[in-house]
């Protein structure tokens, strides 16, 4: 399940941003980003287990062009949901925290997204943005 959640948040991130999981191995263009993942490991009644995206973004403009990402990445995943093979899934975002390098020049952001699956749940049939 933990692989398609990160294939659901790839899909969704690629369409407007220079991302690649883990560690960056495309030609750098800047503004790009790389994504982690962490598993709270805990299991709720419901059968859901939550955890916390990471999406590391750098740039070497301006701050705006961040805050501009972080704004696409707010509108996707505002209760984001999708049912997929094995689950569903559910995607929210939390926050954002701006990170100083120690270069002028290179600009550092994380946006944080809260996440939520459910094993062998079906709850929609398609993603809904509300």
């Amino acid at each position: 399940m933990e692989s398609e959640l990160l294939k659901v948040i790839n899909d969704e991130l690629v369409k407007f941003l220079n991302y690649e999981y883990g560690e960056y191995t495309g030609v750098l263009q800047y503004p790009y980003a790389v994504g982690e993942y962490n598993e709270s490991g805990f299991t709720y009644e419901d059968g859901g287990t939550t955890g916390e995206f990471i999406l590391t973004v750098f740039n070497r403009g301006s701050e705006l062009d961040l805050i501009n990402i972080k704004e696409q990445v707010k509108e996707v995943f505002a209760d984001y949901r999708v049912s997929t093979e094995s689950g569903t899934i559910y995607i929210n975002y939390r926050n954002k925290l701006f990170i100083r390098s120690g270069e002028a020049e290179l600009k550092k952001m994380e946006i944080y997204l809260d996440t939520k699956y459910w094993k062998g749940v079906r709850i929609y049939e398609k993603t809904f943005n509300f």
